[in-house]
């Protein structure tokens, strides 16, 4: 599967807004963060991203009832943007994964395939940017197994790309754009290719089986 990008409505399904509520900010690419309060030398972009006080007010806001307008409008995307997409039923991620790759944030910089975390072959891959995603603010992918030649999705609020996660390397890089770049992303797999056991904990660390992060990656739901 090459990866490729899909337009949306993004006046139907506005996640950016809800985002922006959430957080009380008015442009999501402005956010910035005190790097003496959160970058810890060694730990990678989205563990550093993980400490910061935007990240756990999103995260606060997603768990709470607030978070429902938000989810509402992510089952309705799966169900009428995503589920088209195949001639089956799919399972989806219930709760997406949400990223900030902050415009002033450092870290290292790890690429990886979603098999080095324990994902299935059938699971495929979605990233929804609700900000312009781009250079390295963006998520970077190679364009074929173990090519390593990795490009950068540019993307646009209201549009998604689609790939293959699990044996196709990705990451991001050290965000040298100035702008912050909000997104989430989430995985599909067709119920055909179910395989008997989505969950393999074989290679997480202690600290993995604690990260709700983790966890919400693993956990999927039926959409026929």
């Amino acid at each position: 599967m090459k990866t490729e990008i899909f337009n949306y409505n993004l006046e139907k399904y506005n996640f950016t807004k809800i985002i922006q509520d959430f957080l009380e900010v008015e442009d999501l690419s402005e956010i910035a963060i005190d790097k003496k309060k959160v970058m810890e030398e060694g730990n990678s972009l989205y563990k550093n991203m993980e400490q910061t006080e935007h990240y756990k007010n999103l995260y606060e806001a997603l768990n709470s009832d607030k978070g429902a307008i938000f989810y509402k409008s992510y089952k309705q995307f799966i169900q009428e943007v995503i589920r088209p997409q195949y001639n089956e039923p799919i399972l989806y991620q219930e709760k997406p994964t949400h990223r900030i790759l902050f415009k002033n944030g450092e870290g290292v910089s790890r690429f990886h395939r979603d098999s080095d975390y324990g994902h299935k072959q059938a699971e495929i891959n979605y990233f929804l940017p609700q900000t312009p995603a781009f250079d390295t603010n963006t998520l970077w992918i190679e364009s074929e197994i173990g090519k390593e030649d990795f490009m950068p999705i540019d993307l646009k609020p209201g549009q998604f790309a689609r790939f293959k996660g699990v044996s196709l390397k990705h990451g991001a890089k050290n965000n040298q754009t100035h702008k912050t770049r909000v997104s989430f992303d989430f995985r599909v797999i067709p119920i055909s290719q179910k395989p008997e056991q989505i969950v393999d904990t074989t290679s997480w660390k202690e600290e993995d089986k604690k990260n709700f992060l983790f966890n919400n990656a693993h956990n999927f739901v039926l959409a026929e």
